[in-house]
């Protein structure tokens, strides 16, 4: 090998005698390393010899030697190699290895060396930024986050340099920190013969081969280990090295570890891009500290007089310029969704808690409005901390600038709610004003012991006054409740104020008739309600009269200031209608007296008095009883038939117990001789039927002449006649 360098024509004779040098060190690497300042030292001929001389001498020789693959560089060590290393080296050489994936395994080297296995920035306690990153112009992975890294290798541009301005405008314009390495092509030609090798490693795993071509193998793996060792050390140095361009500016860092540099640049662009970042003063760490901004007192979140020490301050107002701002535009709306996603990003990037607890601070101090579902939720309700942060609410959740109501309509709500529910008790602040007329509305509607459901269940089957009084005022308050929107709910109090003070002092007039006037009405409906019974019997003008009074003011709208009248005209009226009943009753308990005695003697006759007397005298003396308490004309004629029927019942009761009594037993003769009984007949049973008198004659008659009396003999002639059966009696009672 040594004689066909000499002979090559390429090369001079001092480069073969380099060659013979490094022939006599190649086994004794690790007791002399082949470096350049070695092969100086040995290669002196005296002592009095230019070194420097003589090592740049001994520099092109190694340059020369290696062009022709006599000798391959390793690091900083020159390794003489033999026939066969040389046929595997010369095939490793010979291995191309696509530019892309060596800037691929180099991007992960740097990419690991930058950030270990954290790929995001940390820029505080509570800020962590995912970041895009790049190599030259090969993206890494998915390119959705606003910031990120750029790294140029100097294979960009194909070895073709950027100049300082053109590295500024790239930051600015990718939003990136540009990483620029110094033209050392060192660390990327380590990692190119570092993969030649593994490539040719992998492809002849499966061959067989000598036992030398096996350990130059075993060689060139320990070569490939060492070369990707030493490219990581040759990407720190560049990494420590390279000028960084942040926002346009090349930042002046001093060298130091590669991961201290990238953080202190990436600080600079955050600050640079998420400029109102730090309008975030007071955090809102958990939902807990959400809560608090709802239950704390109303002074301590008034948007008027707001210091700047005040917390959040510039981000409440920063909240409020950009809700007006789109709500302008009638198209757009602004939902929780869309209002995370922008103070998300550039140049806010508050945390989703910051946003929803700023949001959560305007709504305390009614500066805006939330709807869900088109209904205005309360600043009490405390599941609106639910709706701020749950994923399920924060498309539905709309929010809206509030329209401030006027103090003069606040005052007009307040002295109506005192005119109407007679309290003072009432909240300064639009939304809870709001809720409190709502709930002092729901309270006369369904709650207090006179509300209107209650009222309004008087009148089930009953007529008394006041009854569209109390359904308009029930519906003017549903209305009222229904309305969800404070502007609006304000307005519709002062729109319909005349009204509700109008249905509220018709309600109070209600109120008192129940109270104080219901007992003399109820007697009133009840006196009409006699005259109707009685409609027929009572005929007198005098006692019409004072019936058409009493219905008179039965029938009025507002009859409160009447009815004072009604007592004295009830009393008229019941003891005209008494005598009436009285006068009525005289001829029916006559009657009922002689059905009675009519009955007695004929249990007299019977001798069935012991039996039925006892009998017969409750049951008269129990229509006499309450003939005596009967309030209706009519109810006491009807008394009159019922003794008659009595009267009939009782002697056909009497009549078959003195008919079993009558008749005789049966009687038999016995005839021995034949072992037989002869019954002996007996007469057929007489029967008795009794019927009433009044019976035989239907309604009234007049007799005015023979023919009549033959008429009316004739017509009693032949109902005895259809009554009259055989062995038959009729008693006519």
């Amino acid at each position: 090998m040594i004689t066909n360098a000499a002979e090559n024509s390429r090369l001079q004779p001092e480069d073969v005698d380099v060659l013979k040098v490094l022939f006599l060190v190649k086994y004794i690497a690790d007791k002399l390393p082949a470096n350049l300042e070695n092969l100086s030292t040995i290669m002196l001929s005296s002592i009095g010899d230019d070194k420097l001389d003589l090592k740049k001498r001994i520099d092109e020789s190694l340059r020369r030697l290696e062009r022709e693959k006599l000798i391959i560089k390793n690091g900083e060590q020159y390794i003489f190699l033999t026939d066969e290393e040389q046929d595997v080296n010369r095939e490793i050489r010979e291995i191309n290895i696509d530019r892309s994936e060596i800037i691929e395994k180099v991007g992960d080297l740097i990419l690991s060396e930058l950030f270990g296995v954290n790929r995001k920035y940390r820029y505080s306690d509570r800020y962590d930024f995912a970041f895009n990153s790049i190599i030259d112009d090969r993206p890494r992975g998915n390119q959705k986050e606003e910031i990120g890294i750029r790294v140029l290798t100097p294979y960009y541009l194909h070895g073709g340099e950027m100049n300082h301005s053109e590295l500024g405008v790239m930051s600015v314009r990718e939003r990136n920190v540009i990483m620029h390495l110094l033209p050392d092509t060192a660390f990327i030609d380590e990692t190119e013969q570092a993969l030649q090798i593994d490539t040719y490693i992998r492809r002849n795993s499966g061959k067989l081969s000598t036992d030398a071509i096996e350990d130059i193998k075993t060689t060139k793996t320990r070569e490939s280990q060492q070369r990707k060792e030493r490219c990581k050390d040759l990407i720190v140095e560049a990494l420590k090295t390279a000028d960084i361009y942040v926002n346009g500016t090349k930042l002046e860092i001093k060298e130091k570890a590669p991961s201290e540099r990238v953080s202190d640049a990436f600080k600079t662009l955050v600050e640079g891009i998420y400029t109102k970042q730090s309008y975030i003063t007071s955090p809102f760490y958990s939902t807990e500290d959400l809560r608090k901004v709802l239950t704390a007192n109303d002074s301590q979140y008034t948007l008027q007089g707001m210091e700047v020490e005040t917390p959040n301050v510039l981000a409440i107002e920063e909240m409020v310029d950009v809700v007006i701002t789109r709500s302008s535009y009638k198209s757009v709306q602004v939902t929780m969704r869309s209002i995370l996603d922008l103070f998300g990003k550039a140049p806010y990037g508050w945390k989703d808690n910051d946003t929803a607890g700023v949001l959560l601070t305007l709504f305390k101090k009614q500066t805006v409005r939330l709807e869900l579902g088109g209904d205005n939720i309360a600043t009490s309700d405390l599941n609106v901390v639910n709706f701020v942060t749950k994923r399920d609410y924060t498309d539905r959740l709309v929010i809206k600038i509030r329209v401030k109501v006027s103090p003069a309509l606040l005052g007009d709500a307040k002295d109506l709610a005192k005119e109407l529910f007679g309290t003072t008790n009432l909240p300064g602040d639009e939304d809870g004003l709001m809720a409190r007329f709502k709930d002092l509305a729901r309270n006369v509607l369904n709650e207090r012991t006179d509300s209107i459901k209650d009222l309004l269940a008087n009148y089930a089957g009953v007529r008394y006054p006041g009854k569209d009084v109390l359904e308009h005022r029930r519906k003017l308050l549903i209305d009222i409740i229904a309305i969800n929107d404070v502007k609006s709910f304000f307005d519709a109090l002062q729109d319909r104020k005349d009204d509700l003070l109008d249905y509220e002092e018709g309600a109070q007039d209600v109120k008192k008739f129940f109270v104080h006037q219901k007992n003399i009405f109820d007697k009133a409906l009840k006196m009409l309600a006699i005259y109707e019974n009685n409609r027929s019997y009572v005929l007198d003008e005098p006692t019409i009269k004072v019936i058409d009074e009493i219905e008179r003011i039965n029938k009025l709208q507002k009859p409160y200031a009447e009815i004072h009248k009604l007592p004295e005209l009830i009393d008229e009226f019941s003891n005209r209608f008494t005598d009436l009943l009285e006068k009525e009753c005289e001829p029916i308990e006559k009657d009922i007296r002689a059905d009675y005695e009519t009955v007695r003697m004929d249990a007299d006759t019977k001798v069935l008095t012991a039996l039925f007397a006892g009998k017969i005298g409750e049951q008269f003396d129990s229509i006499l009883e309450r003939l005596k308490h009967a309030n209706n004309i009519y109810e006491a004629i009807a008394m009159r038939t019922e003794s008659d029927r009595l009267k009939l019942r009782l002697c056909e009761e009497m009549q078959k117990e003195y008919d079993r009594w009558r008749q005789p037993k049966q009687s038999q003769t016995v005839n021995e001789g034949e072992g037989k009984y002869d019954t002996i007949p007996q007469p057929p049973v007489h029967k008795t039927k009794t019927i009433s008198v009044k019976s035989l004659f239907s309604g009234t008659a007049q007799v005015s002449s023979e023919e009549d009396i033959d008429h009316l003999l004739s017509d009693v002639k032949q109902k005895l006649e259809a009554q009259l059966d055989e062995n038959t009696t009729i008693k006519i009672v």
